[in-house]
Parts: structure tokens; sequence; C-alpha cells
């Protein structure tokens, strides 16, 4: 999974106006949760992260975690999710776009603001 990049994310911390995202990318590999984090991206709304993440199982869990949270000192905040369906992808395939941050049953609001850009990889 590349973590690209982020557009026109929520205002979380309200004096500065801004937010300090990141992304909690997560998979259920072999019954077991795995996670991974990328950096912070301090007073943006529009980060760059361009991060690779590698995720490594013998049978390819169904569905991708992706959580974007805005870094705080006592409690970070929740600023919406991007639930990926990996079925959609074979072997090889590779899928690339914005996605829209949406709650954790996939639902829009005006809650959970803004896109997230993924380059999402099977191979």
């Amino acid at each position: 999974v590349e973590a690209i990049s982020g557009r026109n994310l929520g205002v979380f911390d309200s004096r500065a106006k801004s937010s300090d995202p990141y992304l909690e990318l997560s998979m259920l590999i072999d019954l077991q949760p795995t996670k991974h984090r990328t950096s912070t991206k301090n007073k943006t709304l529009s980060p760059t992260w361009n991060e690779i993440i590698n995720f490594e199982a013998k049978n390819f869990p169904p569905q991708l975690t992706i959580k974007c949270f805005d870094k705080d000192v006592i409690g970070d905040d929740f600023m919406g999710a991007v639930l990926f369906n990996t079925t959609e992808l074979q072997e090889g395939d590779s899928i690339e776009g914005w996605f829209p941050l949406t709650d954790m049953k996939g639902v829009t609001s005006q809650k959970y603001q803004g896109e997230i850009k993924l380059k999402i990889t099977r191979s």
C-alpha cells in the first residue's frame, strides 16, 4: 500500500484551524490484527506522506482498513476511514485513486471530510 497524500481534510485543531494527520493501516492476517502507521504531518489539511506499507500474508485478507487521525497531546481524534474490499484485486493488480473518508460503516457525512490518495497493489 502506498499512502500518497490527503486533501480537504477536516479541521480538528480549532485554534490552529488545521490538523496533524496520520494514517493507521490495518488488516486481519492469519487471524491476527496487523497495523502500520504513517508519519504525522503537522498543521496541514493536505498532507503528503509518500510512504509504502507492506503487509505479508499467505492468504490475502478480505479488507484493508485505513483510519485517519489527528495527533493530539491527549487522545488522537478520529478523522475518518477508508474501508477497502481487497477481494476486488487479483494477484498483480493495482488500483490508485482518491478515496473519501467515511465513518467505520462506510457512511459519508459532514463530520468526515476529505479524501486520501492511495495506491493499493496485490503482489
